[in-house]
């Protein structure tokens, strides 16, 4: 030890310290440490004072959990007092004085040592907040874990939820233990368990994470990135603060996509740092160039960032020359190129370009596009991948799927040192459902680490009622994959609950178990070799069957449970199901309004929808469901069981919409700018609404109808306050113009359903039509009908003429009555708005003849 050292800690200290040393050899076969006794203690934690945050955050941990457990407050020092033993929090001058310190500990990892008659918790900490978990600036907190695994092995402590009801605290009089020498380290570098829609200032939430030793040793980068490093529009709303604004390169429309034979600058959607197309064309030199140059000078401006991603942005529109195909291999069910290699390829020639100048940084990227392996190259050293693999939850209780999967991962570790795995566990469409998988969980971690996977990113649920068991096995396996996982799992229903309602639980448990299980073995395979798990049609599939034998059990074991917080946790699991019920009551009604609009299925309907609702508003904060991801699935999802829904069904009083469509003197010629006279006295079409809700559109459009002996004439005003950046550049006649901005126009003259028309026309003219009979579409009908369009400061309009013979009927006679629909998607490259209307909203896909409007002829 260091003569300045000593000087600093003063003889009487450097005189303990040696008794100390010495106890901790020839003393040892006391063997006993007593923290605690009768509300007296002879220890002091001590923390240093120009320690990081994360040590001092630790011993404020300890300090709380030892009072909690045994109602005494031990002091928090900066030096060893005189008189007192010591509990050592974080590396300090005195833990190196007592020959314990952080050399050879991997990050993250903490040493938790007795030495002699003091404790010593240091561990691998970086600077900043411990409660800062963004991906980018969140520090390693080895003292705070090795603080929380001590409290948890030696104290009995758990942290099963968020928050105090989450929280096992058992009392004791005396808190004493024996000899500890433990060394601990991550299993994975990156450990990424988030919560859905949670926001970043969710203290309580982040406590949890740190408690079960979520976190990362790796700051990892491998968001969809093209749109920054080549952009397609000028800096877009909600540019992420770290990213400096950059410019499209509109002198080189060489560098973004061949799509339909044009260059293709433009997204199809823009968020913040949430962009659908606009992919470039990964085999230009000098794309590959401005890649590596724009992640060196990020490396040089940021030299602490140790990643940058170069990951496609989100969806399709890849790349269609002939350059770009040659590097692909296989195609998929329907026939798409599959672009894996290509990416590979692009991936690569980047990372070599960035070893020469930052051989000490990474690059990241997804490569789950295709699900397929590549088959020409392995993997740059400098790559880190990121392969995601969604509603595994789900997904792996089909045996068929998880060995595919399981082979795939294998496959990816061989080509790749650095792979990890990314996964939306639940999937995105499960609302936060009750769910169990502790099969699944127990399985993947140490899978994942027999591949050498490096890291995961676990994308869960916050409806603790629901799905708490998984995200704690989660979180606990992340950390250490070498875990008991049948003592991990007994404990948390014999600790949370109680022996005889753990067991009640856990038989619940099960029972979601095996209704996962039937639904991934009933789910079909998809193209790309997925399964359907998610969204609205797993519900009554998942649900329905066990709802009965559910309820019952979670009656039975509320009625049991013993008031305090055993019965309240129950409660959030009962509350939880409670939320299913609901939902299935309101599906159940809705289907019945679907098939029969009548006064008495609309009140019906409203009365489950209000039910829900008000479960909903009076559970907003409860941690029995996910309030946010509710709200977010039944948006992103279409789930029709809402108030605008059942509001639409009452005003309609059973009867459907009507439009009239009159008799044209004249003929208007199609120009597309309705200033023809007789547009006048044509009956004016003005309340369009929001398709899946039935509340006016956002964007208001306006529509009126004539027609003579031959031909039906539509002119239809769409507004929109930015005209200019309206996504139309589809030219190819019956080209995928329904991804633009674009409007749809149905007619089933028969009233049967069997067969429609339908006519779809972008904002720049471009046609598609389609011959529905029975339900299949026929795309390789073509009707004669013209359309022409014209911008205009406020919007853009639109003149059809549909021949009466593409429809196959003679001249209608006043009183004639067909079904018909006008439908609009609003599609902007200036932000992120996608609106889908309809005169008459159809609560899902527009080609729903059962919820058209009566056309009636005049």
């Amino acid at each position: 030890m260091k003569k300045s050292t000593m000087a600093r800690l003063g003889w009487g200290w450097a005189t303990g310290l040696l008794g100390l040393l010495l106890l901790g050899v020839a003393g040892a076969a006391e063997n006993r440490i007593t923290l605690v006794d009768k509300g007296k203690s002879d220890y002091v934690i001590v923390v240093a004072k120009d320690a990081l945050q994360t040590p001092k955050f630790a011993a404020q941990e300890l300090q709380s959990y030892i009072e909690k457990a045994s109602g005494l407050k031990l002091p928090i020092v900066d030096q060893p007092a005189e008189g007192k033993k010591s509990i050592f929090v974080g590396e300090s001058e005195f833990t190196q004085a007592l020959g314990v310190q952080t050399d050879g500990v991997k990050p993250e990892g903490f040493l938790v040592r007795t030495v002699g008659d003091a404790l010593v918790i240091i561990g691998k900490d970086t600077p900043g907040d411990p409660l800062n978990m963004h991906w980018k600036s969140g520090p390693q907190t080895g003292t705070l874990s090795g603080v929380d695994c001590f409290l948890e092995k030696y104290l009995g402590i758990r942290w099963f939820m968020p928050g105090e009801l989450g929280e096992v605290v058992p009392k004791a009089e005396t808190l004493a233990f024996g000899e500890i020498n433990l060394r601990e380290a991550p299993s994975f570098v990156n450990r990424s368990v988030h919560f859905w829609n949670r926001s970043n200032t969710d203290k309580e939430g982040y406590r949890w994470l740190r408690r079960n030793r979520v976190g990362r040793s790796l700051i990892v980068s491998h968001s969809h990135n093209w749109w920054y490093v080549i952009p397609c529009t000028p800096s877009p709303k909600g540019w992420p603060s770290w990213l400096e604004p950059r410019q499209p390169f509109t002198d080189h429309p060489e560098y973004y996509a061949l799509v339909n034979g044009k260059r293709k600058m433009s997204h199809y959607t823009i968020g913040s740092s949430n962009v659908h197309g606009g992919q470039v064309c990964t085999t230009n030199p000098d794309v590959i160039r401005i890649f590596a140059e724009t992640a060196i000078d990020g490396f040089q401006k940021h030299p602490d960032d140790p990643m940058f991603s170069i990951s496609w942005n989100d969806g399709g529109g890849f790349c269609e020359c002939d350059k770009c195909r040659a590097l692909d291999v296989g195609t998929d069910a329907k026939g798409r190129p599959l672009v894996i290699d290509r990416l590979v390829v692009f991936y690569n020639a980047v990372g070599r370009l960035v070893y020469e100048k930052c051989p000490d940084k990474w690059l990241g990227a997804y490569v789950y596009y295709g699900g397929d392996l590549p088959k020409r190259s392995d993997v740059y050293q400098n790559i880190c991948l990121w392969n995601p693999y969604n509603e595994v939850s789900t997904l792996f209780f089909n045996d068929d799927y998880r060995r595919k999967t399981y082979d795939q991962i294998r496959g990816w570790g061989r080509l790749c040192d650095n792979m990890f795995f990314y996964s939306a566990y639940h999937g995105s469409g499960f609302w936060g459902f009750p769910y169990s998988s502790t099969p699944i969980l127990t399985d993947l971690f140490p899978f994942l680490e027999s591949t050498g996977m490096r890291g995961v990113d676990f994308y869960g649920l916050e409806g603790w009622g629901g799905n708490g068991m998984d995200l704690y096995l989660a979180c606990r396996l992340c950390w250490d994959v070498s875990l008991d996982t049948e003592v991990l799992v007994n404990d948390y229903y014999e600790k949370f609950y109680g022996p005889e309602i753990g067991a009640q639980i856990r038989a619940y448990h099960e029972l979601l178990q095996n209704a996962a299980r039937n639904l991934a073995g009933n789910t079909k395979m998809t193209d790309i070799g997925t399964l359907a798990c998610a969204g609205q049609g797993m519900i009554e599939p998942m649900y329905g069957g066990i709802r009965p034998q559910a309820r019952k059990m979670l009656d039975e074991t509320f009625a049991a449970a013993p008031d305090g917080p055993v019965k309240e946790r129950v409660r959030l699991v009962s509350d939880a199901f409670r939320l299913v019920e609901l939902t299935l009551d309101a599906l159940q009604a809705y289907k019945a309004v679907d098939k029969d609009a009548s006064l008495e299925n609309s009140v019906a309907f409203k009365k489950t929808v209000d039910a829900r609702e008000q479960f909903l508003e009076a559970h907003k904060e409860s941690l029995a469901i996910s309030y946010q991801e509710v709200r977010a699935c039944d948006e992103n999802y279409g789930l029709p069981v809402k108030p605008q829904v059942a509001e639409h069904f009452l005003a309609l009083k059973g009867k459907r919409k009507l439009a009239e469509c009159r008799k044209a003197i004249r003929a208007p010629a199609i120009d597309g700018k309705l200033d023809d006279a007789c547009w006048k006295d044509a009956a004016l079409l003005a309340d369009f609404g929001q398709k899946d809700l039935g509340t006016p559109a956002a964007f208001a459009s306006e529509a009126r109808l004539l027609s003579d002996e031959k031909t039906i004439y539509i002119g239809m005003t769409c507004k929109d306050p930015d005209p200019a950046h309206l996504l139309a550049t589809i030219t190819t006649r019956d080209g995928g113009v329904w991804d633009e901005n674009e409007l749809e126009i149905f007619f089933d003259t028969a009233r049967d359903g069997k067969t429609v028309y339908q006519f779809l026309l972008n904002s720049i003219g471009t046609q598609c039509d389609v011959k529905t009979e029975n339900g299949k579409g026929d795309m390789a009908w073509n009707g004669n009908w013209t359309v022409k369009t014209a911008v205009l400061p406020d919007g853009w309009s639109a003149e059809i003429a549909i021949p009466l013979a593409d429809l196959g009927v003679a001249t209608p006679v006043p009183g004639d009555i067909w079904r018909f629909n006008l439908c609009r998607v609003r599609h902007s490259t200036a932000d992120s708005v996608v609106e889908y209307s309809a005169f008459s909203p159809t609560f899902g896909l527009f080609n729903r003849p059962d919820r058209f409007a009566d056309l009636v002829f005049k």
